[in-house]
Formats: structure tokens, C-alpha cells, sequence
């Protein structure tokens, strides 16, 4: 393969491990928030005083409750007033229960808020694993070329094989002065970051000894927010789209069995508000995204094709151009 030819076949190989790169970053974060998402919480019930109390004197407290549903107690009281420990138990008892059933309530609307949310989050990181494995087969295609080692068939050292190519450095993978064994040598003498856990860390110290890989990380981190923030938005607005369907949806088992024509109005409305959420999908920007990369990826598929000299006129067996 000459020079150009090269270059131009690492830079195809870069470009896809640097986005299966990114969609994997994408797929955890997502995951973790999705997993994170719908957790009821637990909430103590408070512990009911005694049906019957007992004052110091042996008399008996009998706990009534009032229409305003505070507990008080009619007691057998001697001339001492005795009983009033016991009122202020069930007084306590009946406060704590209020707030006992408002957290769970509260909780509730949390849980409904969160599952439409869960649920869109789900959608996305499902398209983001199959187009990732579309990805993934594809760069196994473009490897099976056997045009680069398997020892140097990531990101890392694509990035450095790349550079050192570009940069006139050397014109070949192999050989004395080739592109693998200045590799090695700066990686021995530890002019380079081999492990990505590292680079992610000390991204601005591999600016100048490895530049190539610096832009590919700053340009994926780009991305990574630009997508994060934009499947956020799609989720809140597509969160308050299911939960308008989930309001008319509700409002038509309780009507369609007595106003027909007003239920159809409704599951009308309903059919709009569907149509809404999918175009929100499938405009987003995280779906253009994958929509860019496939026909990009179409292309290098057409390139590989061409350099194995299969452009017999079907489609995508084409010149590239």
C-alpha cells in the first residue's frame, strides 16, 4: 500500500475507534443514569401508641378521633386532670402520620416522573448499542485487511501510527525506521502514554509528543457533552410528552364508557402527542449523530472495497470520491 493509500487507511481506522470510543463513554454514563432513575425509597411508618393507655392513677384512656382526625383521649380523669401524656401521643402519632403519607405520595409522582424518563433513556442507549455494534463490525472488516498488527489495532496507537505518517516521520508500518518500531521506542523511553486511563487523566501533557491522539480526546469530549446535554433535553421533553399521554389515557377509561364521541376527540389528541415524540427522537441531535456516522462509515466500507478492487458497479462497491 503507498503512502497515501496508508495514511488514508489509518485515518479511517482512527475515526472509528475514536466514535466506538465515545458511544462506549455515552452507553455507561447513560446507564448509570437510567439505573439510578425509578428507585422507590423507603419511608418508616410511625408506630401507632396503644389502643388503651393506662394513666399513673389506673385510670383508663380511651382514644377517640375527631372529625378533624386528631386523636384525643376521653378519660376516666380523677380531680387531678391526669391523661394529657397520653392526648399528645396520638397528637404526635397523627402529625407523623400526615407526613408519613405526603413522602409517600411525594415519592409516588417522583417514581411516575422518573419511569417516563427511565424508559426514554432505555430507547437511547438501545440505539446506541446496536448502532455500536454496527460500528464494531465494520471495524473488524476494515481489520481484516491485515494491514496493521493486531498489537497496535487501538486508539492509542492508531493515533501515534497516524501521526508519525502524517508528519513525514517515516513512510511505511514496518521495517528499521518504520512507524512500528518508532512507536515502540518512544513508548520504551516513556515519550508517550500507551494506557488511555492515563491519557484521560493527563490530557494536556500528551499535547506536544502526541498531538494527534490530544485533538481525537478533545474533539470526543466535545461530543460526549454536546450529546449528553441534547439527549437530556430529549428526555425532559419527551418525559412531559408521555405524561400528557399518560393524563388522556387515563381520561378515557374513566369517560369512554359514557361519552364515546368525546373519548375519540381524545385518543385523537393522543395521536398527536405520539407523533410529537417520535419526531422529537428522531430529530435530536444524538439521532443526526447516528444518521452521520452511518454514511460516513458506508463510505470507508466503499473505500475498503475499492482498495480490494471490488468497484464492479454495485452499490457501494463504486469509486470513492
Amino acid at each position: 500500500m503507498e503512502a497515501q493509500e496508508l495514511q488514508e487507511y489509518l485515518g479511517i481506522a482512527l475515526d472509528m475507534e475514536k466514535n466506538i470510543f465515545l458511544r462506549n463513554r455515552l452507553i455507561e454514563t447513560l446507564t448509570a443514569r437510567r439505573d439510578q432513575l425509578g428507585i422507590p425509597k423507603t419511608f418508616s411508618a410511625p408506630v401507632k401508641p396503644q389502643e388503651q393507655a393506662v394513666m399513673s392513677d389506673g385510670a383508663e384512656i380511651l382514644p377517640l378521633s375527631t372529625d378533624g382526625g386528631i386523636w384525643e383521649g376521653q378519660a376516666r380523669k380523677d380531680e387531678r386532670g391526669m391523661g394529657h401524656m397520653e392526648i399528645a401521643a396520638w397528637n404526635r402519632y397523627h402529625d407523623a402520620l400526615t407526613a408519613y403519607r405526603l413522602d409517600i405520595a411525594k415519592d409516588k409522582a417522583r417514581l411516575l416522573v422518573e419511569n417516563r424518563e427511565r424508559s426514554l433513556l432505555s430507547q437511547e442507549i438501545d440505539e446506541l448499542v446496536r448502532f455500536q455494534a454496527e460500528s464494531v463490525n465494520r471495524l473488524g472488516q476494515i481489520y481484516d485487511k491485515n494491514i496493521v498488527f493486531p498489537k497496535y489495532r487501538n486508539l492509542i496507537a492508531l493515533s501515534s501510527l497516524y501521526e508519525y505518517i502524517c508528519a513525514g516521520r517515516c513512510y511505511a508500518l514496518e521495517g528499521p525506521e518504520g512507524a512500528y518500531n518508532i512507536y515502540e521506542a518512544e513508548s520504551r523511553f516513556d515519550k508517550i502514554v500507551t494506557r488511555l486511563d492515563q491519557v484521560i487523566i493527563h490530557l494536556d501533557a500528551i499535547r506536544d509528543n502526541q498531538y494527534v491522539l490530544f485533538s481525537a480526546m478533545q474533539e470526543t469530549n466535545r461530543q460526549y457533552e454536546q450529546l449528553l446535554d441534547a439527549v437530556q433535553i430529549l428526555v425532559q421533553q419527551g418525559g412531559q410528552i408521555l405524561g400528557e399521554m399518560q393524563r388522556i389515557s387515563h381520561g378515557i377509561s374513566e369517560q369512554s364508557d359514557r361519552i364515546s364521541e368525546q373519548a375519540d376527540r381524545i385518543r385523537g389528541h393522543t395521536a398527536q402527542i405520539s407523533a410529537q415524540l417520535s419526531e422529537l427522537r428522531e430529530t435530536s441531535a444524538l439521532a443526526v449523530y447516528h444518521a452521520e456516522r452511518t454514511q460516513k462509515e458506508l463510505h470507508y466500507m466503499n473505500q475498503m472495497d475499492f482498495w480490494s478492487g471490488r468497484n464492479d458497479g454495485v452499490f457501494f462497491n463504486l469509486p470513492p470520491h
